[in-house]
């Protein structure tokens, strides 16, 4: 941006404009920057709903208002299923059935995911604090780790269900 000392008017050169430099005074260069930065504070109000004036500081995540939702519409879709429709409706009802327990799962995932790497960050900082040397994993590891840690929150049954699924993953993939 160049700085010109007056408010007149000033000839700009067609290489300038092209450039897409602007000229301003020293006046209205501040009055550019404070313009430019309540713009800039607008927008990221507008963009982040927990400061959105609408919703008066209220903020649900995705996945809260989808665990307030859900059991209706497990009821609804479930219901839809017991009584006897046609076979458009009922492949219809078995795939919202089907997005409703995926979104239930990637819920569950998204919040142990959370959990699991908040512990191994409150580990890191201790060490910190404490003057040891800390280390930071690698993708692959954590990666392994949260697969061992969930392979051992899970129950027998799920386990196994789990590694058929894995299996069959694999076998797909092979092909």
């Amino acid at each position: 941006m160049l700085m010109v000392d007056s408010d007149q008017p000033k000839c700009i050169t067609f290489k300038q404009l092209k450039k897409d430099r602007f000229c301003f005074s020293n006046g209205l260069k501040n009055a550019f920057k404070e313009g430019k930065a309540i713009m800039s504070r607008n927008s990221r109000k507008q963009i982040d709903p927990r400061f959105d004036p609408d919703i008066h500081g209220v903020y649900l995540s995705f996945t809260q208002m989808i665990k307030k939702i859900m059991p209706f519409k497990f009821q609804a879709v479930s219901k839809l299923l017991k009584r006897g429709v046609d076979s458009d409706t009922e492949a219809k009802a078995l795939r919202a059935l089907r997005l409703l327990k995926q979104r239930k799962a990637t819920d569950k995932d998204v919040k142990f995911r959370r959990e699991f790497i908040g512990r191994i960050r409150k580990e890191q900082e201790k060490d910190l604090v404490s003057g040891k040397r800390v280390t930071f994993l690698k993708r692959a590891d954590l990666r392994k780790q949260m697969e061992e840690a969930r392979l051992k929150k899970m129950g027998k049954k799920e386990r196994l269900r789990h590694a058929n699924r894995q299996r069959r993953r694999r076998a797909t993939d092979a092909q």
